[in-house]
């Protein structure tokens, strides 16, 4: 072993700068590394799910806000039916009157 105390100085075991725990450092930062690795992996994934999550409620209120668009339009079209229909048949009501009255004058 390098720290037994009878080797000396001159049997070139020991170096200053020397690392002899480069193994066991080397491995722990590649441990260190896949934990950051996955916690990225997993923050990745849970954005994209909850970025999913966000466009399919986009999505969901958006096709309910079409419907209720959908439904107000028929809504209104059916009431300018209504008033349009209620006006020719005022308009015919007037004519009709106007032609009653035409006679009745031309009868008198």
């Amino acid at each position: 072993s390098d720290d037994d105390e009878r080797l000396g100085a001159s049997s070139m075991q020991k170096f200053h700068g020397e690392d002899l725990a480069i193994s066991h450092r080397v491995k722990g930062q590649q441990e260190e590394l896949r934990s950051w690795f996955g916690e990225a992996v997993r923050e990745k994934e849970a954005a994209q799910a909850e970025a999913a999550q966000s466009d399919a409620d986009f999505s969901s209120s958006m096709l309910q806000i079409d419907g209720l668009k959908s439904s107000l339009e028929a809504s209104a079209q059916a009431k300018r039916r209504e008033a349009y229909s209620a006006v020719a048949e005022y308009n015919l009501a007037q004519a009709r009157a106007k032609k009653e009255r035409e006679r009745a004058a031309q009868a008198a």
